[in-house]
């Protein structure tokens, strides 16, 4: 029964809540008269997942799905850019606009955009130590003599979290004032 109670707990919670006396008593009827109780937990996990799997929805995981691929292009253009500026203005538009969209999920935007750029430093920089110390050509040595003149700073790039926060406070402060005067009028 120990088995029973940690798979029930892949169920959502308002779903255990609802239908749990329910499974409890479908599952040990079903345990009593079968050969193979194995089949009945993977049933029970088959539907835990199905569950929990049904909880996503586009309208909750499509902004993230769209996001994702934004900033790793985001992380990727810091790593060939030569100036920050261009950096700075695209993780405040990114930003501002994603927290305009979906103001509830700001900080989300924040994180996600302003991590990517020091992901792929830190990743670029991780290849270039694997290259060094295995003799694999993971990247061209252009690559890494463009990106890295001189020793990289990897602190210094989560830097690119204060405009991702700028950004995402400014679109989600501007979604909040029209909100605010739809109500007024």
């Amino acid at each position: 029964m120990r088995l029973f109670e940690l798979l029930l707990r892949l169920y959502p919670k308002p779903f255990r809540e609802r239908f749990e006396a329910e499974l409890r008593d479908t599952f040990e009827h079903a345990a009593a008269e079968s050969d193979a109780p194995r089949a009945l937990y993977l049933d029970l996990f088959a539907g835990g997942v199905r569950e929990r799997l049904g909880e996503f929805s586009v309208q909750r995981v499509g902004p993230i799905i769209l996001a994702l691929p934004l900033a790793t292009l985001t992380g990727y253009l810091d790593m060939r850019a030569r100036e920050v500026q261009g950096i700075v203005l695209i993780l405040l538009i990114l930003t501002g606009v994603f927290a305009l969209a979906w103001p509830r999920r700001a900080w989300l935007w924040a994180l996600l955009f302003g991590v990517s750029v020091p992901a792929w430093h830190f990743g670029v920089a991780l290849a270039g130590l694997m290259q060094r110390a295995s003799g694999w050509d993971l990247l061209p040595d252009a690559t890494l003599t463009h990106v890295y003149i001189v020793k990289p700073n990897l602190a210094a790039t989560f830097l690119a979290l204060i405009p991702a926060v700028i950004g995402s406070l400014f679109g989600a402060g501007i979604r909040m004032a029209i909100a605010f005067e739809i109500d007024r009028v």
